[in-house]
């Protein structure tokens, strides 16, 4: 018994000096637990010239001093097997040198003071380059010249979809070869003087703009070089290339003449003169810049006058030049429908509210009338009925020819034959010309007739009889322009 509890105790013992330390033992190969330090919040980016701009936080651009991110002590940025170290937390960072226009992949950490990295904030930006710089395009300037100057102007925005224009500056030497320059904001317009006649001058012109990607401006302002080259002329080959201010239309009203001029946008132009021979002989108008329309008294048809403009060349002081004349002949010209009224032989579709529509000079309105045996827009006319208008030119008017515009191509719109009176007192109509076919009235593309001639005529009052049309289609017929003229 005594030996059985002698081997119990031993074994005890043994099991007891077997265990001690284990857990020590353990210790050595377990790791502490590992405390990453805090990691920024967000990430968002933006481009510049070169160069991106990273935003680091939700809070925004804020000090140092206020960002609070655990044990995290500084920054690092990697990308392109590049790494940029930062001693200190930033709420936003600068990387400058991205002189390739491709796609950058940026991975921002923060480290703490035994060098371990947070999980890092992610995002892939492209940088504009030069390679991108050089896809930009500036319009080249509208230039006016004379023998010893020029003007550059832009008539539309050097802003577009690709930049945002904010000045330029400039530079070029005169006939002395003196250098000179200049800037300008806003109104991108200068002028260079002092030039040599017949000789070429160079003007250096640096755009200072910012590019847009995808609509959005960049960062960074870039200048965009360009070079114009200007073949100044002689005084002879100015003068020959002087244009004169063109005329727009000419109307008739009786034997006189009213001129519709075109906008004058060469400021070089000082004023036109119109000369003619009158009952009375020569005459002479001067028209100034500003005047849009002229009457010119005893100007009638078949007649002929010169137009010539002056000019005062840019660069040189007391020197005017008159452009070569040019000479019209009043020929195929319209009546002028100022002031004219009509009436029509029914009452009009609502569609057509206004009795002056085919008078108007708009050719979007139009005049309709229902045809014979048809209703439509709260009108009709009866079969049988004769359909007409009257048009009051408010005196006598001489013409040999009359022109129609359709409202569109709808054949069966169209008015395919008319015939014409005139009268003096609106009441007594005397023929004029029967049974006319409208010329092209088929073909739906031809909207405005050639002129169709009439015998020469004088009334104050024309009266235009519907005599065809398309007997199945469509209700009424519409005209959006009727002209009376003279050859």
């Amino acid at each position: 018994m005594k030996k059985i509890l002698f081997m119990l105790v031993s074994f005890f013992a043994l099991f007891c000096l077997s265990c001690t330390d284990r857990h020590d033992n353990v210790k050595q190969f377990a790791e502490e637990e590992t405390i990453y330090p805090g990691m920024y919040d967000t990430i968002g980016g933006k481009i510049g010239f070169e160069r991106v701009e990273i935003d680091l936080l939700k809070a925004g651009r804020i000090p140092e001093s206020q960002i609070k991110l655990g044990k995290a002590k500084k920054t690092l940025i990697e990308y392109d097997n590049e790494e940029v170290l930062i001693n200190s937390l930033c709420s936003w960072v600068n990387i400058t040198g991205l002189t390739q226009s491709k796609l950058y992949r940026f991975k921002v950490f923060t480290i703490d003071e035994f060098g371990d990295k947070s999980v890092p904030q992610e995002i892939a930006l492209i940088p504009f380059t030069d390679s991108d710089k050089e896809l930009l395009t500036i319009a080249y300037p509208t230039v006016i010249t004379s023998p010893w100057a020029a003007t550059l102007t832009w008539p539309n925005s050097l802003s577009s979809v690709l930049l945002d224009y904010y000045s330029l500056s400039y530079s070029y030497k005169d006939r002395n070869n003196t250098p000179i320059s200049g800037e300008r904001s806003e109104n991108p317009q200068f002028s260079i003087e002092n030039l040599e006649a017949g000789k070429t001058a160079t003007v250096n012109i640096t755009y200072k703009v910012v590019p847009k990607v995808d609509d959005v401006p960049i960062l960074d302002t870039v200048f965009i070089e360009q070079t114009v080259t200007l073949n100044m002329p002689t005084s002879e080959t100015y003068q020959r290339d002087l244009q004169n201010r063109a005329i727009q239309s000419m109307l008739l009203s009786g034997d006189n003449m009213k001129i519709r001029w075109a906008t004058v946008t060469d400021f070089t132009m000082q004023y036109t003169v119109l000369q003619y021979t009158g009952e009375s002989g020569e005459q002479s108008i001067r028209i100034e810049n500003t005047e849009t329309e002229t009457f010119v008294p005893g100007l009638g048809s078949g007649m002929s006058f010169s137009v010539t403009s002056n000019y005062k060349p840019e660069g040189v002081t007391g020197v005017y030049i008159d452009a070569t004349p040019k000479v019209y002949t009043a020929a195929n010209v319209d009546l002028d429908r100022t002031g004219w009224t009509s009436t029509q032989s029914h009452s009009r579709p609502s569609d057509s509210p206004s009795p002056l529509a085919h008078l108007d000079g708009d050719i979007s309105t139009f005049l309709s009338l229902v045809k014979p045996g048809k209703s439509t827009g709260g009108a009709s006319t009866p079969i049988g009925d004769i359909v007409y208008f009257i048009n009051d030119m408010g005196s006598k008017q001489t013409f040999d020819y009359f022109r129609i515009r359709h409202r569109n191509d709808g054949i069966g719109l169209r008015v395919w034959g008319l015939s014409v009176y005139g009268s003096d007192d609106g009441v007594n109509f005397s023929e004029i010309r029967r049974d006319i076919d409208i010329p092209s009235y088929s073909v739906p593309s031809i909207l405005e007739t050639p002129n169709i001639e009439l015998p020469l005529s004088s009334y104050r009052y024309i009266k235009v009889v519907y005599e065809k049309w398309d007997p199945v289609n469509n209700s009424a017929m519409q005209i959006s322009e009727f002209y009376l003229g003279k050859k």
